[in-house]
């Protein structure tokens, strides 16, 4: 084959491809807690780390894909008591996920604001 003709029929990556469906998988959270136990508290923001980034003593910014989400409610619902709060709240627009919740109700909000940087 000639190679200007394989050079001029030449279409983005297949990669390209693969990043955006990725991404659209990820979904972005905000996981906020307030643990009664030093210990625990430390375990919890031990594993939201390896997740994603601190903002506040006990609220992280999480990039999560499906899997993943699951391992981390799989990880921190054993470091957490009955008087623990703990909330994985989704602020992207992407479809069905919903917000987990762990402890004591607190007060529901039914909008979530983020104002960025």
């Amino acid at each position: 084959m000639d190679l200007l003709a394989y050079a001029s029929d030449y279409k983005e990556p297949v990669q390209t491809d693969v990043v955006v469906e990725v991404e659209f998988l990820m979904s972005r959270f905000i996981a906020a807690y307030d643990i009664s136990e030093n210990s625990q508290r430390s375990r919890v923001a031990r594993v939201l780390d390896r997740y994603g980034m601190r903002l506040q003593w006990s609220v992280f910014e999480l990039w999560l894909d499906p899997d993943e989400l699951v391992d981390l409610r799989r990880q921190v619902g054993p470091l957490l008591s009955e008087r623990d709060q703990f909330e994985i709240i989704p602020i992207d627009v992407a479809p069905n996920r919903s917000r987990w919740r762990w402890g004591a109700e607190g007060e529901s909000y039914e909008a979530v604001v983020v104002l960025g940087r």
